[in-house]
């Protein structure tokens, strides 16, 4: 931005399972629920602020949502094709209380109800009104 250059893209050097291959259904949910809960009534600054390289800390909320889902992609697979049999269900989520799968899974089948158990930093975790 100091050079004059206003459009430029963002890339995190942290690994991913983005769908692509397996499940587009997903990857598109997946999606949804990262801009909704890491981008939605935040400033560009605020979202995504200017950090050093390798102060992945400093990312935030996208970045560490985006890391779960390197080993979290098995359960998400899992769980849309039991939603798809188990229509009106009641779910119990553990978990650090980011909200992802959580957003993920109500996009995916909006007719369950999610119970929550969260063990996870309280700074970390979400607005329940921005997952629905």
């Amino acid at each position: 931005m100091t050079h004059g250059v206003n459009n430029y893209s963002v890339f995190f050097t942290y690994s991913f399972y983005d769908f692509t291959d397996d499940d587009e259904v997903i990857q598109k949910k997946l999606i949804e629920s990262l801009n909704c809960i890491c981008f939605e009534n935040q400033t560009i600054e605020q979202a995504m602020p200017y950090a050093a390289w390798g102060d992945r800390k400093k990312l935030g909320n996208v970045n560490w949502l985006l890391a779960s889902t390197e080993w979290s992609h098995c359960v998400y697979q899992w769980a849309k094709e039991w939603l798809q049999r188990n229509s009106a269900s009641q779910v119990l989520e553990i978990g650090p209380g980011g909200g992802l799968m959580s957003s993920v899974l109500l996009k995916i089948n909006p007719n369950i109800s999610i119970d929550w158990v969260l063990f996870g930093d309280p700074d970390f975790v979400f607005d329940v009104k921005v997952i629905k």
